[in-house]
């Protein structure tokens, strides 16, 4: 095949939370997109999402942004978090190693492929490879998963969350990034309590910091003011000037508007202000008195905690599906 016409995939392995799987993948397992063709491998250790048919490897590297906001989609409508790489690692092929490696793994890779190896891959990160090459990937650990989601329909979420508009802005958006991965984490912990702190963590992050009314602001400057000219007064005297630099930092903070109505106006604003948006900033408060209890008092109500996470993850689901612009499930 001449450099003009060979065509590149994008393999991205991936893992699920315990307790679930996509069900045995087969040909259904198989959707094309634009002009691109999408299976989804089982792999072994998870899943792998295949996406064939790039004119180039930067293409294909140009597309992970979509294969993170498919992921997501799919994690969101399906409620199976996902945990996997999508920084690519670079494909050792045979040609450039002089001779395939000798070894058991090999043959029997060759033997069960009818074709000799061409190239050896990280099996547990991204890669890019021309499609007809025949690479092996090697991998380290296997999860173990049980309830099922039909392979076809995790597909049409990832496909779905392939033609958000948003993807790469959302996909550079660091603090959008960060969530997801927390949400993501919540969901892998085994303890309930881990899981409502760490999806109070997402959503945390996605709140801006904001500034109380402009009356503090000025109150604030004017004590830092002082603040600092009592520290040249007691320059020599270290206890007074930790007292003082601990004070300083503190009158900073205060300026700062409360986490909690950081959380209650961000989801309001970004659901759209209406009677939904503060239904939803209602429930979203009413969680992170739940996680503040949990850390005051070290325990909290199974019921209560319940409610708190479920009134989470739907909150973050929503605000996540309205910045990827899809349409919830």
């Amino acid at each position: 095949m001449s450099s003009s016409q060979q065509r590149f995939s994008l393999r991205v392995p991936f893992q699920i939370q315990p307790g679930y799987a996509l069900g045995r993948t087969s040909a259904s397992s198989y959707r094309t997109f634009e002009s691109l063709s999408v299976p989804l491998d089982q792999a072994q250790d998870g899943y792998a999402l295949r996406v064939d048919g790039f004119s180039s490897t930067e293409s294909a590297k140009r597309f992970t942004p979509q294969v993170w906001t498919g992921l997501t989609t799919l994690m969101m409508e399906r409620g199976s978090a996902f945990s996997g790489s999508m920084d690519a690692r670079p494909v050792a092929y045979t040609e450039q190693m002089g001779k395939a490696p000798g070894g058991s793994l090999v043959q029997a890779f060759e033997a069960s492929s009818g074709k000799p190896l061409e190239g050896i891959a990280h099996g547990d990160a991204p890669s890019i490879y021309p499609t007809d090459k025949n690479v092996a990937f090697l991998h380290m650990g296997t999860p173990s998963v049980t309830s099922s989601i039909p392979a076809d329909q995790a597909l049409a979420s990832v496909l779905k969350g392939f033609q958000a508009a948003s993807a790469e802005q959302v996909f550079n958006d660091e603090r959008s990034r960060t969530a997801v991965d927390l949400y993501a984490a919540a969901l892998f912990e085994q303890s309930p309590a881990a899981t409502l702190l760490t999806l109070s963590m997402a959503l945390e992050v996605l709140a801006p910091v904001s500034y109380k009314h402009q009356v503090v602001q000025q109150l604030c400057e004017r004590w830092v003011v002082e603040v600092n000219a009592a520290r040249t007064a007691h320059g020599s005297d270290s206890v007074a000037l930790a007292a003082l630099e601990s004070l300083e930092r503190d009158l900073l903070f205060r300026r700062e508007t409360s986490i909690r109505g950081r959380i209650r106006d961000f989801v309001n604003k970004e659901l759209g202000g209406d009677a939904h948006a503060t239904f939803q900033a209602d429930r979203a408060v009413s969680a992170y008195d739940a996680r503040s209890r949990l850390l005051h008092d070290g325990r909290l109500d199974s019921v209560v905690r319940g409610k708190a996470i479920e009134s989470f993850k739907d909150v973050l689901k929503e605000i996540v599906l309205r910045r990827l612009q899809i349409a919830a499930a």
